[in-house]
Order: structure tokens, then sequence, then C-alpha cells
């Protein structure tokens, strides 16, 4: 069930490019997210019913339920449901893909590891495990740990946003509806900010574009599709993207479909959008999934305030 979610919550739907067609389900995936949904939030509640009724159980459920005693009008049900799943979603993909990175970039690299072990045999010992209060004096292990996330971010496309008006971004002029992609993988391997292609630590300096132009850059598109043929390659679209972004620019204009896209690949860039134009760019786009989403992302506070 969880891997159908998983699915459903990343698939890009023409209907996302296409406004038009949003209209009609086509092809069925409204109606697929909508019975999934009923059905994970029947197995939350029986899961929320089987821990109020053995109350001994030490899990998070279990924690959750003891709030609701003291503080009912904000942990329901449905914010507990809420919270599970994105303790699923966002606490534990994630976490597993940054050890498989991890492990992998140790294995490849065995100098490294050397050196990272003899830390720990240095500051820990072998009598005993890693402990919490251990990581502040394991400063290899913290830079190890450091450049694995550069290297292999567990979301190497941030979550997008869509500009809510017309705004700058670098000295170029971005639309209303325009989406916006940071790309943090092509970022975390500029060499302008201390990035590398290899398992090392780099040095960050700053970057400032100098050229002040209207609009974005954008390669050449096709009729009605845009850019979107430029996504049929083999190579996972944060590189390809990336690719993109070292020929054309570190902000660089999309057309998927009918929909403008604004690719971000520069930190100058993204500290704009996120503190000049963080209210502009606070939304998020009207894909088809997304009353879904956020129908299932209750551990948000409500607005019971409607009509008051």
């Amino acid at each position: 069930m969880m891997q159908e979610f998983s699915e459903c919550t990343r698939v890009t739907n023409l209907g996302d490019l296409f406004p038009i067609l949003q209209c009609v389900d086509y092809d069925g995936f409204k109606n697929r997210m909508t019975q999934l949904g009923k059905r994970m939030d029947a197995f939350w509640q029986g899961l929320i019913d089987e821990h109020r009724v053995d109350k001994d159980r030490n899990t998070m459920v279990s924690h959750l339920l003891a709030l609701q005693e003291s503080e009912p009008e904000y942990y329901t049900d449905e914010i507990i449901k809420g919270i599970i799943l994105m303790m699923l979603v966002a606490g534990t993909k994630t976490s597993a893909m940054s050890l498989e990175w991890a492990f992998s970039n140790m294995l490849n690299n065995p100098h490294v590891l050397k050196k990272g072990m003899d830390e720990v045999d240095t500051q820990v010992g072998q009598d005993r495990l890693l402990d919490e209060p251990d990581f502040s004096n394991l400063h290899y292990i913290q830079c190890i740990i450091y450049e694995n996330l550069r290297l292999c971010p567990p979301a190497p496309l941030l979550v997008p946003h869509v500009a809510s008006e017309r705004c700058s971004l670098g000295g170029y002029d971005i639309p209303s509806g325009a989406m916006v992609l940071v790309n943090a993988w092509s970022i975390h391997r500029n060499p302008r900010v201390g990035g590398s292609i290899k398992f090392q630590a780099g040095k960050i300096s700053k970057w400032q574009r100098k050229h002040r132009l209207k609009l974005p850059p954008s390669p050449p598109a096709r009729l009605i599709l845009g850019h979107l043929p430029l996504l049929k390659q083999p190579k996972a679209i944060h590189r390809t993207l990336h690719d993109i972004s070292q020929k054309y620019g570190p902000i660089v204009t999309l057309k998927f479909g009918f929909r403008t896209v604004i690719i971000v690949a520069s930190p100058a860039a993204v500290e704009e959008c996120f503190t000049k134009n963080d209210i502009i760019l606070a939304n998020r786009p009207p894909f088809l999934n997304g009353k879904v989403w956020r129908w299932f992302r209750r551990d948000r506070v409500k607005d019971n305030a409607v009509g008051s």
C-alpha cells in the first residue's frame, strides 16, 4: 500500500501539464488516488483503535494517543493519522536512501572508511556501540555524513513551488503561475561553490550572476510539447536538468506542455527564492494528486473558523 502511495505521489500526470485534461479522468488516476486514500485511512484508523485498546505499548502511536488525552482539540485521530503517514513517507525512505549511499561511498573510498573507523576506535572504543552524545567528538564522521548528503541528496529536486505573482529571480522576470524547481543535486556539484563529483570535502565560495537579462534563457522547444522530449532520456531527471543548467546557465526556463517551469541551480538564486520571494513562492503546483495529498497531510492545523 505504501509502495502504491509512493508511486502515485511522484507520478507526472498529463493533466498537470495540460490543465484542460484535468476535467476528464481519462486514465483513472483520480479514482485510483481516491480509492487508495480510503484504504489507507481505514488501515490507520484500525491501527489507532488497536493501540487505544492496548495502552501499554511503548510506540509512537501510543504516545500520540497519550497527547490526545491532554490536548484532544489538536491531537485528533485525523491529525494522528497524518503524522504517522508523514513519518513513514518522509522519515523512512529518505533515511534508508542516505544509508544506502553512505555504504556505497564508503566501499568505493576505503581510505575514508578506514579513517572514520580509526576515529570511532579512538574516541569511543570497541567495547560499546555509538551513542548520540559521541557525535560531538566525531568530527570526521560528521564530515562523512555531510559529504554523503552533498553528493547523494535523498531529494535531488526540492519540492516544487509556484509563483503567486510576478517576481524577479537572479535578475530575470518570473511570470505568475510559473513553477520553480530547485536542483539541489546540481548545486552540490557546482565547482564555483566548492562542489565536486568526487567524494571529498569542498570549499564553499560565493558566486553572483553578472548578467541581467529580462527572461531566463531557454533551450529550443517543440510546439505544444515544449521541452518534454528532453525528459525522455535514459538519465534521471535531475541529471538531465543538471546538463541543461551547465549549458544554458544556473537559471533556465523550460516549457512542460503549457506549464512554465523555472529550473534553479545556483546557491545565490536559491537564497533569493526563499528570502526575498519566500511569500510569493510559498504556493505548490496545482497537480491532480494535490487534493488527495493535502487530505493525507492532516498533521497540519485545520482551519475550523470558516464562516465564523
